[in-house]
């Protein structure tokens, strides 16, 4: 795939004279999972073009079945090799996680727990031909069910109301787990719920992702352009293009890290000096996310 894509950047620019910008992600890849991505449906629709035809030498055919189109505040109408309109989604799913067209996560996240439900559902059908204390069923069910919750969540910014439901799913199957009813009947809270088997809140486990890929952006080149749209080259945060909106501003992945960031050291010199070691930056962000937890 990477040398097809980079054979389609070439015959986009001899065949129509298109020079994509190498300052901009034109598209992304995972294996045969491709996403291109433009600002102008003209270019994204010859590049197409370019990968199909490319692709039958290389003895690929597109499965226009999966072809969807994702437009975000602008209207593009995409051809296929027959000269129909792809169809537009409001939402796509790519590499299992929902990019929509508005940027809003509501969705995402209510899916992401819909399907961890699911998983902890046949958890529990397992469980009843199985023996294991409390703490061992917390550790299969961190495996399990908590990894495909959080998968994908580290990179956006979850509302105080996300937070707590994200929270409130996690209390309830530690109930289950520990055999504990629910607190109107039992009187047990659920902090002493999450202290019988040694767990955090679940928003703290979620920060503490988003610190660690907040690290991991910091210390990749300063070439990087995922890393240029969150930090400057001297860690500093990236000033941001364009004018804001009227009204209150929305929560920002960069802006709320860099806000916590900012409590947790007493100067910029001591931010970067932790940030670019991985294993101080990693015992710092557990130190803090756990006494936030607690």
């Amino acid at each position: 795939m990477s040398v097809l894509m980079a054979d389609a950047r070439t015959k986009l620019r001899e065949d129509y004279g298109i020079q994509l910008d190498s300052e901009r992600v034109s598209e992304l890849m995972y294996a045969d999972d491709t996403l291109l991505v433009g600002t102008d449906g003209r270019v994204v629709e010859k590049y197409l073009a370019c990968i199909i035809d490319l692709g039958a030498t290389y003895g690929l055919e597109m499965n226009w079945k999966k072809v969807e189109l994702l437009t975000a505040k602008c209207d593009a109408d995409i051809r296929n090799a027959e000269g129909n309109n792809i169809r537009t989604k409001a939402s796509i799913v790519y590499l299992g996680a929902s990019v929509a067209a508005d940027g809003c996560t509501d969705s995402e996240l209510a899916r992401q727990i819909g399907l961890a439900e699911a998983e902890f559902r046949t958890l529990k059908h397992v469980w009843r031909h199985a023996s294991l204390n409390a703490r061992d069923r917390y550790k299969v069910y961190e495996a399990c069910v908590l990894s495909r919750l959080l998968y994908g969540l580290q990179v956006i910014w979850l509302g105080q109301a996300a937070r707590r439901r994200l929270d409130g799913f996690h209390a309830r199957c530690l109930r289950t787990i520990t055999g504990t009813p629910p607190s109107y009947y039992s009187r047990v809270s659920n902090e002493d719920v999450l202290a019988k088997v040694g767990a955090p809140k679940l928003s703290a486990l979620l920060l503490e992702r988003q610190l660690g890929y907040f690290g991991t952006l910091a210390r990749r080149p300063t070439t990087c352009q995922v890393r240029r749209l969150v930090f400057d080259e001297d860690c500093s945060r990236a000033l941001e293009d364009g004018t804001r909106r009227r009204g209150r501003p929305k929560l920002q992945w960069s802006n709320e890290l860099f806000r916590i960031t900012g409590h947790m050291f007493s100067n910029h010199a001591d931010f970067i000096a932790c940030i670019t070691r991985k294993d101080a930056w990693r015992k710092r962000i557990h130190e803090l996310t756990r006494a936030t937890a607690t």
